[in-house]
């Protein structure tokens, strides 16, 4: 029997080693999933932290019933080996992810 396919999808939050040594912190990526289902190593993520934040358009607080806790920061943007990448913690909503494109809108300067 062969294991199943680890898809990397956009909007799905994995733990990642943001620095070495430290520990992995939740990260979603915001790639689209035509890169992230490619032979394609890398990945691109956003932070999620839980330390309290100034609200501003490139941060989104997570409300709850999302896969997890704290704030989404689009203005922190990483390129990830895939391989890097530690447990999938699960997926946030749409309408969390809208908010996301939002920020990231903002973040590089599409709004």
């Amino acid at each position: 029997m062969t294991a199943p396919q680890v898809r990397f999808n956009r909007g799905s939050v994995w733990r990642y080693e943001f620095e070495e040594g430290a520990a992995p912190k939740p990260a979603v990526i915001v790639s689209a999933n035509s890169r992230n289902h490619s032979r394609w190593p890398v990945v691109h993520v956003v932070r999620v932290t839980t330390a309290p934040k100034t609200a501003r358009p490139t941060i989104v607080s997570l409300p709850g019933g999302e896969c997890v806790k704290g704030s989404v920061l689009c203005d922190d943007l990483f390129p990830v080996y895939k391989e890097n990448l530690g447990k999938q913690l699960g997926a946030l909503s749409p309408g969390v992810m809208h908010q996301v494109d939002n920020g990231l809108r903002e973040m590089l300067g599409l709004a």
